[in-house]
């Protein structure tokens, strides 16, 4: 290889390095090592507190997933790494991104204890064998949960930011109202309240293009548990109910006005139905690595690594720079099908596929949305 391109690659694998370093937490618990030649993992135990402004205070245990510890898995988008908040974990202050922390407050008790696991914290962040270890085994993480929480966001005060994306309690209320109706009856009657209609759609609009959706991490997140909640703020609503909408709302044609049309509802809901409703059929992670090429990651191995629990013999080593862990994706994509389909990739421009990615290996950094068109380069 020509000295330019070992400099390029190695200035390329330094600032992905670098990047990743930004989203671990700052004073990061102490952690003990985990049994790294068993399946042992670490549960959050979340403190109950008395009001919504306390400060939040938990601790880490371990346990062995053979043991079946009774645990809910929590899904969210990290959010940004350079705006923080402070926790307690095991006496300790330590500083996790924003939308941990507003998932934490809602989702904490009362009276009694919560136990949960979140990648941020119950994953030593800075130690890639372990982190390694432990994205090897999300799918039995996420498959053993009691259920999944599919955590949204937090409410937005009314006009206090109108350029945000988060919503209002009232949003989110009507949006999940209308997914009810779908999901029960496909809506039969939707032209008897044309402006309620509408604000609901737009509700719905905005509720499928919060940043969950928009992350590759919460595919098998919402895919591998048997059971599984959606959560905005204080509201609640189960997957099943909007997946079942999301059917209802294709098979009706929804159109209101031949103008408002709930087309990023069907995209965003189909791909997950239908992986849940194929779970253990051959050629799924495929199917996903394709599919969501329009999600992001922080680090660009994570768009593979995020979706190994949908079914591949890929083995998650956090020690390879991101274009080794897109080869070794394929070859063993080929592997597992005895077949070539493997090698049809996505159309993607030129400028920001890697000049050292071989021709028949993907570059999953690069942005494809899922009507096929190309964009830009996930960093």
């Amino acid at each position: 290889m020509p000295k330019a391109h070992k400099i390029q690659l190695r200035r390329r694998w330094e600032g992905e390095s670098n990047r990743q370093a930004s989203h671990i937490a700052a004073n990061p618990p102490a952690y003990s090592p985990l049994d790294l030649h068993g399946r042992q993992i670490r549960i959050l135990r979340l403190l109950p507190a008395t009001s919504l402004n306390d400060p939040i205070h938990c601790a880490l245990y371990t346990a062995y997933l053979h043991d079946r510890p009774n645990y809910e898995a929590l899904s969210y988008a990290w959010g940004d790494p350079a705006v923080r908040q402070e926790i307690f974990v095991n006496g300790r202050a330590t500083k996790v991104t924003v939308n941990l922390v507003a998932a934490l407050r809602r989702l904490r008790r009362r009276r009694c204890d919560r136990h949960l696991w979140a990648d941020a914290l119950c994953i030593n962040q800075a130690d890639t064998t372990e982190k390694s270890h432990q994205v090897n085994l999300m799918k039995e993480i996420y498959s053993s949960t009691t259920r999944a929480l599919l955590w949204l966001g937090d409410f937005a005060r009314p006009r206090s930011n109108p350029s945000s994306a988060a919503m209002t309690s009232k949003d989110v209320g009507l949006a999940f109202d209308f997914l009810k109706r779908l999901a029960a009856d496909g809506c039969s009657d939707l032209d008897e309240n044309l402006a309620e209609l509408t604000l609901a759609i737009d509700g719905l609009d905005r509720l499928v293009n919060l940043p969950w959706w928009k992350r590759i991490w919460t595919v098998q997140e919402a895919v591998l548990p048997k059971q599984a909640v959606i959560v905005c703020g204080t509201k609640q609503l189960p997957l099943s109910t909007l997946l079942a909408a999301g059917l209802n709302s294709k098979m009706n044609n929804i159109v209101v006005d031949d103008c408002i049309y709930i087309n990023d509802f069907w995209n965003v809901s189909s791909p997950i139905r239908y992986l849940r409703n194929s779970s253990g059929a051959p050629g799924l992670a495929a199917f996903a690595l394709s599919t969501f090429r329009d999600r992001k990651a922080s680090d660009p191995r994570d768009n593979v690594f995020a979706l190994l629990g949908l079914g591949s013999s890929i083995v998650a080593d956090y020690s390879l720079p991101s274009e080794q862990v897109f080869v070794r994706c394929v070859r063993t994509l080929i592997a597992d099908s005895g077949g070539l389909v493997p090698l049809l990739r996505l159309p993607e421009p030129e400028l920001n596929r890697s000049p050292t990615l071989p021709t028949w290996v993907p570059d999953f950094r690069v942005h494809v949305s899922l009507g096929g068109r190309t964009g830009d380069q996930i960093s």
